[in-house]
């Protein structure tokens, strides 16, 4: 089933504030043209090319494989050799194109990405992460119960990324939410999904 597709015309803090108050299990994203669809960042840098490239698996590979080759000149801590997704996001952080997409929890905050750069109208992207969440648990049988907490979904769906990290073709396009374990590669808030 199609995710549903509601739109909103927002003219005030306070209609952002008043219907904050119904969209608790959501995450945000905002962003400064209303036109733009959600894209990350690597997707965004591929098609600045004439005419626009495919991602290649190995493209990403090797910026990914350079990246942990150099980061100790950066910090004397680093995430394990395997999680990539943890790779991914402090490469994020430090500017590098990623497949990952921003999130936060709090709609003002998402409101202010939204209108900081502003030239046009903009937009503030809201997600349901619990029929997100429940998607994934059914279509991957992941094994968690509903009073699993928050940062055990999040381990399941840190290792569900890492696992696709990698393939060349998948016979799914999803979204997996999860949160960076570091707090080096994330701002607080933030969350990442692959």
């Amino acid at each position: 089933m199609p995710p549903r597709l509601i739109e909103l015309r927002i003219n005030s803090w306070k209609e952002i504030h008043d219907i904050s108050e119904l969209l608790t299990p959501y995450v945000f994203r905002g962003q400064c043209d209303a036109d733009w669809a959600l894209s990350t960042s690597l997707e965004r840098c591929f098609k600045r090319f004439n005419p626009p490239l495919n991602i290649p698996h190995n493209r990403e590979y090797w910026m990914l494989h350079e990246f942990k080759r150099k980061y100790h000149l950066y910090s004397s801590t680093s995430p394990s050799e395997t999680d990539n997704f943890e790779w991914l996001a402090i490469m994020q952080h430090h500017g590098c194109p990623t497949r990952l997409l921003d999130f936060t929890y709090s709609i003002f905050l998402a409101a202010f990405f939204s209108v900081i750069d502003a030239e046009t109208d903009s937009a503030i992207w809201a997600i349901n992460q619990w029929d997100l969440k429940e998607s994934l648990k059914k279509h991957f049988q992941l094994k968690f119960s509903p009073d699993t907490l928050r940062d055990g979904m999040n381990i399941h769906h840190i290792e569900l990324a890492n696992s696709f990290f990698g393939k060349r073709k998948t016979d799914h396009t999803f979204i997996i939410p999860a949160e960076p374990k570091s707090s080096q590669s994330a701002s607080q808030g933030s969350r990442g999904c692959l």
